[in-house]
């Protein structure tokens, strides 16, 4: 479903933990992989609703009424590329003042 699917919102857990685990360049890495995976999704989606194909691996072609108009899509598509940069640096942020208090303490 690209931005509409129920699970685009499992990336802002994903590049969450990868800022806490990991560092701030990889949940920024991963943040930025999956704008662009969610945008290549949308746009095959949006090409398929104008060119009426089929998308692969679905039985029926997506919603029409979301991905007809690029101007209903495309805020979509950056706010979520938005929150999840935001996500990455303010979540780097926190994982680095928390380590500096555990160095403190």
């Amino acid at each position: 479903g690209g931005v509409q699917s129920v699970f685009a919102p499992l990336y802002f857990g994903l590049i969450f933990g990868a800022a806490i685990i990991l560092t701030t360049r990889v949940a920024l890495a991963l943040a930025s992989l999956a704008t662009v995976l969610l945008a290549g999704i949308t746009t095959l989606y949006f090409l398929s609703v104008h060119y009426r194909f089929a998308p692969p691996f679905l039985k029926q072609g997506p919603d029409p009424s979301f991905t007809s108009q690029l101007s209903y899509v495309l805020p979509y598509l950056v706010y979520y590329g938005l929150s999840l940069h935001s996500i990455a640096l303010l979540a780097g942020g926190l994982a680095a003042e928390l380590h500096r208090v555990r160095i403190f303490n």
